[in-house]
């Protein structure tokens, strides 16, 4: 898209959605966002369009928060961002979607590029991650009677990380594309199943609705912001710094998840300070 209609296709885009509501808003916040990472090595960092798209993306965000806070009934309760039960559900959520789909998107790059898969054999390079996933999460009730969530949530990260570092180190055979999805999947099928009950457990009850939706929320945004990373970095710096940033993502969100199970308070206190 020329530069020059990009004001003019986010103008439109935001008035389609209702700029002045929440959705919109962080709609056209995200647009501005990845469109900038996206396009940053074809424009330049520091060039006009770049600067011009990130600086709207963090006025439209400011005037998100700015809103939901006035608004008797936001979209998001921005308190629920910040909530000390909530806070490190949110970040790992937000690391752990970004490690998962910087993963994929970049394993499918190289299954095509390299080993001239198709579309098809894409789908079963990473078909071990959907089976495994779905496996893990029928075992995870078991799990999480025995365990916290918050470290079901560090020891799913913790897996997703050596993933992603296998494949820094070593994606040119079909055999470590196929091990390391292998590995993704039991990773992130223990991860995600334990999110949703990290991200309530610290919260009263009548804040878990509200709870839930941020951490969804928050996890497709680290997944969106992780295909306009992939799409920068690939083709500059190469699949395995790529893969390198996912790992970081994963080991950070398994940081935050084991730092939220030692920090956190019980649930009654929390929830008294809260009320």
């Amino acid at each position: 898209m020329p530069r020059e209609r990009l004001p003019t296709a986010i103008g439109v885009l935001s008035a389609m959605m209702g700029v002045g509501s929440g959705g919109g808003m962080i709609l056209a916040g995200l647009v501005c966002l990845l469109l900038a990472v996206s396009k940053a090595p074809a424009w330049g960092w520091t060039s006009a369009a770049t600067l011009g798209l990130l600086a709207a993306s963090a006025a439209l965000f400011a005037a998100w928060v700015l809103s939901a806070r006035r608004t008797t009934s936001p979209l998001i309760e921005i308190p629920m961002l910040l909530h000390r039960g909530t806070v490190g559900a949110t970040v790992a959520s937000l690391l752990l979607g970004f490690a998962l789909f910087g993963v994929i998107t970049t394993l499918s790059a190289v299954a095509q590029q390299k080993l001239g898969a198709s579309v098809l054999q894409v789908g079963l390079y990473l078909l071990p991650t959907a089976l495994l996933m779905l496996v893990v999460s029928l075992l995870a009730g078991r799990l999480m009677r025995r365990f916290t969530a918050s470290s079901l949530v560090g020891a799913g990260s913790a897996v997703v990380t050596c993933a992603a570092i296998w494949l820094s180190v070593a994606h040119g055979s079909p055999a470590d594309l196929y091990g390391a999805a292998s590995v993704l999947g039991l990773g992130i099928g223990l991860g995600y199943a334990a999110l949703g009950t990290m991200a309530v457990e610290h919260v009263e009850p009548a804040k878990t609705a509200a709870a839930g939706g941020v951490n969804a929320l928050v996890r497709i945004v680290g997944s969106s912001v992780a295909g306009a990373v992939t799409g920068a970095v690939l083709p500059s710096a190469g699949a395995g710094w790529s893969f390198a940033a996912a790992a970081v993502a994963a080991l950070l969100s398994a940081a935050f998840a084991f730092a939220h199970g030692t920090l956190g308070r019980t649930p009654t206190a929390v929830a008294g300070e809260a009320a």
